[in-house]
């Protein structure tokens, strides 16, 4: 036996490439929708990048201020010597925290 073929002739086998976006507004709001969405840049991802840029800034600023403390610290212990080491009271120092 044959298929039923009756009103085979009114919907087409191969439907254009769109028929489903049709259905959904057209291809023009798809791709509008598309274009917001992967275009589009989120102000609260702008928002953080700036603050963690801001606060890299302010972590390299503080580096380069310890390290110019420490290279002080450094030449005053090495021009001294163990004179600096030989003044500190060891009984009256402060307890490490533990």
């Amino acid at each position: 036996m044959l298929p039923d073929t009756a009103g085979a002739d009114r919907i087409p086998l191969d439907p254009p490439p769109y028929w489903s976006v049709t259905q959904c507004g057209g291809p023009l709001i798809m791709a509008k929708a598309l274009l917001g969405y992967v275009g589009g840049s989120d102000p609260r991802l702008l928002a953080e990048m700036r603050r963690l840029q801001q606060r890299v800034q302010d972590l390299e600023s503080e580096l380069v201020r310890i390290q110019t403390e420490n290279d002080a610290l450094a030449a005053a212990a090495s021009q001294h010597g163990g004179a600096l080491l030989e003044s500190i009271d060891v009984p009256q120092a402060e307890p490490a925290l533990t």
